[in-house]
């Protein structure tokens, strides 16, 4: 184009940009949103990985304590109880059966939620864990050390069975042990866990007193004396009487 000056008139040409530095800009640029869109979505993934393994953590964790508290005298919700040593120690190969139905539970808020059969165990385990304590108790009603060791074999190995309904508590046939929930079990399901376990332990040694042939009398004597003794050395209430039981 022409400019006029005082000097007369010239031509000045303007510059158009080139094509390349046009072609090098465009790409620039396209290059420059790419990174920006690919740290967005970065950033997304993290804050969705962040969360989801935040909620995982928490999920895993519940996994892992549910059916088990520890401590503390926070109410147990169904479907789960304190650490209990005796169940944990499995020293008693008894065998249990027919006593883990769905709707074969005990619960009390102090203790949590217990099958039939864990109780059963937790027993079994428990005096045979303090068997020379119970043995000393069991001397101050009978000195038969056979039956005294039938007793204690019973406890180590026997065999023991759950019947839904029946109108004995507890019975005896053919060197087995038979637990009639209707009439035993289903009556203790809401009773704390020292109270229920001490009256199940003295339905146990009635019918452990009968597979080792001792007499009527002695087997309520025994009876009895295995109530007293489970519910000394566990705590269970001290207005819980032998007569509480089924």
């Amino acid at each position: 184009m022409k400019v006029s000056t005082t000097y007369g008139t010239a031509q000045v040409l303007k510059q158009e940009p080139h094509d390349e530095s046009v072609k090098y800009w465009n790409c620039e640029k396209r290059v420059s949103f790419f990174v920006t869109a690919l740290a967005i979505v970065c950033v997304i993934g993290y804050i969705s990985y962040e969360f989801h393994g935040s909620n995982s953590k928490q999920l895993n964790t519940k996994n892992q304590v549910s059916g088990v508290f520890v401590g503390g005298d926070v109410a147990k919700e169904h479907g789960q109880h304190v650490y209990d040593f005796d169940l944990s120690s499995m020293s008693s190969r008894a065998t249990i059966e027919h006593c883990q139905d769905p709707d074969d539970i005990s619960y009390d808020t102090q203790y949590g939620e217990y099958s039939y059969q864990q109780d059963i165990q937790a027993i079994l385990n428990g005096v045979h864990n303090n068997w020379d304590d119970f043995e000393a108790t069991m001397m101050k009603s009978t000195h038969d050390q056979e039956f005294i060791d039938c007793f204690a074999n019973e406890i180590n190995v026997g065999s023991i069975d759950c019947k839904m309904s029946c109108t004995e508590p507890i019975y005896e046939e053919e060197k087995r042990v038979t637990f009639c929930e209707s009439a035993s079990l289903d009556l203790l399901q809401q009773e704390a866990r020292p109270n229920r376990r001490s009256c199940m332990f003295k339905l146990l040694a009635s019918s452990f007193s009968d597979i080792c042939d001792a007499s009527h009398s002695h087997s309520d004597r025994i009876s009895s004396a295995a109530f007293k003794w489970y519910k000394a050395k566990y705590g269970a209430s001290k207005s819980w009487k032998v007569s509480d039981c089924p």
